[in-house]
């Protein structure tokens, strides 16, 4: 879903969102441990990417990003293959 490019940056909400999005209806069912809380996700990100670094842009604006990270452009093909595994 993403990959290090240290002239780019993500949001960390949009982080936040894709994950959710992937595991929220798997932890519906309670033999699966709850999903993991944003903070957490957001910090595992340098862990997954290492050059990957949460920051905060501005405090103002509440810009929160991570930077060197950006969204991986998936093809069609690639988005069948994830589909049918």
């Amino acid at each position: 879903m993403y990959e290090v490019d240290p002239s780019s940056d993500i949001t960390q909400v949009s982080l936040w969102t894709a994950y959710k999005l992937q595991f929220e209806p798997v932890t519906q069912n309670p033999a699966v441990p709850a999903m993991l809380a944003a903070q957490d996700v957001i910090k595992l990100a340098g862990t997954a990417y290492s050059s990957a670094v949460p920051i905060t842009i501005d405090q103002v604006d509440g810009r929160f990003i991570i930077k060197s990270l950006k969204a991986r452009r998936r093809t069609g093909a690639s988005r069948r293959n994830e589909l049918s595994e």
